[in-house]
């Protein structure tokens, strides 16, 4: 079984990359997007669930978590979702109202009441996210595009764990290019998706986003074809895991 999990800075080619894998592996590839379908089973809504990976997690926000947590936890009282949220700017969708009704907390999703999902905050984001992979991947092999996979695997001898980067110019032109905006959009975006991703896995995994410790692999993808990337890393895996961890279709 073979797991690469392919990060990397804004532009620098993942999704293209992480897209050669899969073909040549003949296996699927999880995004953002499919964990979130995944996510969605387990009564957490969607765009709630994208909008933690892509906006950081405030100290705003992580201050009324904890408060909501606190409160949640007083006999007869239950945390219920609001169809606008108390705090817009901070993505806070839930209060604490003193003695909710079951069924009325029970539209947290199937299954489980609000109190007992509770908000998705950092520490929720990640026990989900580990059940998620973890539980997903099965038995074959497959590619994961960032999302915390790099930490979720991080002491998983048969995972291979590659950060993709490249120049800044040359990043901010790829996304100018893709979203058909102008250069400095572009570079104005790009920055917001870096710290996005920084911030992310140091609040729900307490680890450095763009930090090369928790790699096997940095590649600078700077004038290379996504194919002869996902070549090159194939190649390494073999050499690093050995050829008989990794099944192709033509086997």
């Amino acid at each position: 079984m073979a797991v690469i999990v392919v990060e990397g800075m804004a532009g620098s080619g993942r999704e293209e990359v992480a897209s050669k894998l899969s073909a040549a592996l003949n296996c699927p590839v999880i995004t953002s997007e499919q964990l979130a379908t995944w996510a969605e089973t387990r009564g957490v809504d969607r765009n709630e669930f994208l909008e933690r990976l892509e906006r950081p997690f405030s100290f705003l926000r992580r201050l009324l978590t904890g408060l909501v947590r606190a409160l949640a936890n007083e006999r007869d009282s239950y945390v219920v979702p609001l169809v606008t949220p108390l705090f817009p700017d901070s993505g806070f969708p839930y209060y604490v109202r003193p003695d909710a009704g079951k069924e009325e907390a029970s539209a947290a999703g199937p299954g489980k009441s609000a109190q007992e999902r509770g908000p998705l905050d950092a520490a929720g984001m990640r026990h989900l996210l580990e059940e998620l992979f973890t539980k997903r991947n099965g038995s074959g092999n497959v590619v994961i595009v960032g999302c915390g996979a790099e930490a979720v695997f991080q002491s998983t001898v048969e995972a291979m764990k590659v950060f993709l980067v490249a120049p800044a110019k040359e990043r901010a032109t790829r996304v100018a290019e893709e979203l058909r905006v102008g250069l400095s959009e572009a570079e104005r975006r790009v920055a917001q998706m870096d710290e996005a991703r920084r911030r992310f896995s140091k609040d729900v995994f307490g680890v450095g986003w763009d930090d090369p410790r928790n790699y096997d692999l940095v590649l600078n993808t700077s004038g290379l074809p996504s194919s002869g990337i996902a070549a090159l890393l194939l190649k390494t895996f073999e050499e690093t895991r050995g050829q008989a961890g990794l099944s192709r279709a033509a086997n």
